[in-house]
């Protein structure tokens, strides 16, 4: 890791410099015989600057230059040029910063007179000390976030500190170029706006305590190539990161081991002014606001496995952006709707669907996109970072710095459209009971990012004619009552009768809600309109597990374990009639083939109520019921 940095680390020209100090007094030498001349004397050397005292005489320009020792030395004309100016009637002391330590240097000096004559000093020597410090600095502040958001409530500082700045893209811009981002963490501070990093030895640890650093937000980043793809990104497994502070300035430095096993000890030195950043650098509105939106966009994905509804993502802005494109002043606001799906989503023109939307926090309705819903927002944690997600909106005001935000927990949408336009009209409802109003009249500007090439084709069923099912005395039922976790207003049961080692149906079906966790009877078509008394038809999830109604011969089983004999049921109708203690089921359904599959049964069903805990709930009834049988 040390000869990759140090191939780029030796300075070859040093045409920056600052000024050291102020300028000597004069030395009393008027050059009174008018000749032309400069003289150049040695000063002090540390590790990384050299300076020395230039004295011109009978001059009206100066300048002066720092050239790594076997380097062509610039002409006096070259050096006046481009070199770096100093003062031309009298003696001053200079500093040549951002050298490489135990390296020597050539300082040449060069003067100008009014008629245009020039003349040079005699070029110094210097060689810088060797450095106190076995490393890498980086000098270079690219970014410094302070924020609390985080599940432990703690105070985390991110830094990112480089060797050069970045290119504008943000990455290390030239080859051997690097940048460090740290993540620590210590006791939230009481003055955020301000925020300023404890002094003391950082270790690590990811349960976000006082002095840790935290390994799944730090990093190694170097270009190790020109490109798009040339930045390598290296995880640290290990060290300490150790701060100092003078004033405003601080010391930081990290010790760290590398994934690749390499050591590397990188140094920063300078100050930290922390930007506020996160949730936590948001108020939370307290008066109602009504917000009068100026452009619309959105994100339209379509996306084939939710079987109820197309997403797409709209924006709503209003105020003032930068050259960033970034809301500097103003009102934005995030809505990820689920609108009634369409066909061919891939070659549709986005659309933002007419309809009223409302906000909805049942966990199903969000995890199964309900059509004419929009999530509710909410704070999620990821990797120890308080994330907001769902429907929010947030304000900046240029002319106090504040930030507010609301995550809209209740409301509506109602959006028509004309044309090319749309007028849309919002009622919302944040966390903290605030109102928020706002309407928009407008076109949207809207792209489709939906790719449903993975979608395996229709028809899924693997049935090749109709079937009659077989399912004997033996065959065992359950009904399990999930309550309004799909739609509010209207009660889930998924209900399985299977003959363990042959024919098996298994549906969800929908009734109004109101009757509990009572096996209900009736006639249940097949439908996907969510409507009451109906029988939600099969579909697959992305990963190939099934949902829905569907039929399956549980002995045609394979090595994986997997049904090569399976059927989506796409038409037909359920009916459950009660038969004194007992229930009877009718089937009469077709699949996505086409193919019919019929049958019925009676016999005891059992029954829970698994809306609390539908996953174990369910287990547990249908381990019991083979274990009766």
């Amino acid at each position: 890791m040390k000869r990759l940095f140090s191939k780029y680390a030796a300075a070859t020209l040093c045409i920056v410099a600052t000024l050291f100090a102020a300028a000597c007094s004069d030395s009393g030498d008027d050059n009174p015989t008018g000749n032309l001349a400069v003289k150049l004397t040695a000063e002090t050397a540390t590790h990384n600057s050299l300076t020395f005292t230039v004295k011109p005489s009978g001059a009206q320009k100066c300048a002066w230059v720092c050239v790594e020792k076997g380097a062509t030395i610039p002409s006096a004309a070259e050096i006046l040029e481009s070199g770096t100016a100093a003062a031309a009637d009298k003696a001053s002391t200079y500093e040549a910063a951002n050298l490489a330590p135990e390296t020597t240097y050539v300082i040449a000096a060069a003067v100008a007179d009014a008629n245009g004559g020039t003349a040079s000093a005699e070029p110094l020597e210097m060689t810088t000390a060797a450095s106190e410090f076995d490393g890498y600095d980086a000098d270079v502040l690219v970014d410094a976030v302070y924020r609390s958001d985080n599940s432990a409530g703690a105070g985390n500082y991110v830094l990112v500190i480089s060797n050069a700045q970045p290119a504008a893209d943000g990455d290390p811009a030239a080859v051997g170029e690097f940048q460090m981002q740290l993540d620590l963490y210590n006791a939230a501070d009481s003055d955020p706006v301000n925020a300023a990093l404890p002094a003391g030895t950082y270790e690590m640890q990811t349960d976000l305590s006082a002095f840790t650093w935290n390994p799944q937000h730090s990093a190694l980043y170097i270009r190790t190539a020109e490109g798009d793809n040339g930045v390598t990104v290296s995880p640290m497994i290990a060290g300490s990161v150790t701060v100092s502070r003078s004033g405003m300035n601080y010391t930081v430095t990290a010790d760290m081991t590398l994934f690749t096993g390499e050591e590397l000890k990188v140094r920063y030195t300078g100050p930290i002014p922390f930007v506020q950043g996160g949730s936590s650098s948001f108020d939370r509105f307290q008066t109602p606001q009504n917000i009068a939106f100026e452009t619309m966009q959105g994100r339209f994905y379509g996306n084939w496995f939710y079987p109820h509804a197309d997403d797409m993502n709209v924006e709503m802005f209003c105020g003032t952006f930068n050259e960033n494109n970034t809301l500097v002043d103003g009102y934005y606001m995030t809505l990820p709707v689920y609108m009634p799906k369409i066909e061919n989503p891939e070659k549709a023109q986005p659309q933002f669907i007419e309809g009223t939307y409302r906000i909805v926090t049942t966990p199903g309705a969000s995890v199964n996109n309900i059509p004419y819903t929009i999530s509710h927002g909410q704070y999620i944690e990821v990797f120890g970072i308080m994330v907001e997600v769902g429907a929010y909106v947030t304000h900046v005001d240029s002319k106090t710095g504040k930030r507010t935000l609301g995550l809209i927990v209740d409301g509506t949408v109602d959006v028509k459209r004309s044309g090319a336009n749309y007028s849309v009209a919002i009622d919302f409802v944040t966390a903290e009971g605030v109102s928020i109003k706002g309407s928009y009249e407008g076109a949207l500007t809207a792209r489709n990012f939906c790719d449903n090439s993975s979608m395996q084709p229709r028809p899924w069923s693997t049935l090749t004619s109709d079937y009659t099912l077989v399912l004997p005395e033996t065959t065992i039922a359950g009904a399990f009552y999930m309550g309004e976790y799909l739609i509010q207003g209207q009660e889930s049961w998924i209900i399985s009768v299977m003959n363990e080692g042959g024919d098996m149906i298994t549906s969800e079906i929908m009734v109004p809600a109101g009757n509990g966790p009572n096996v209900p009877t009736g006639r249940f078509d097949i439908s996907a309109s969510l409507g009451p008394n109906t029988a939600l038809p099969g579909f697959q999830s992305f990963g190939g597990d099934i949902l829905y109604t569907w039929y399956g011969d549980l002995g045609s089983t394979d090595g994986d374990g997997y049904q090569t004999r399976l059927a989506p049921i796409a038409e037909g109708s359920i009916t459950i009639s009660k038969v004194g203690a007992q229930y009877k089921f009718v089937f009469d359904l077709i699949d996505d083939a086409g193919k019919s599959i019929v049958g019925e049964w009676t016999g005891a069903v059992d029954s829970a109520d698994v809306s609390g805990n539908m996953s174990a709930a369910a287990k547990r009834v249908l381990r019991n019921a083979r274990a009766r049988r």
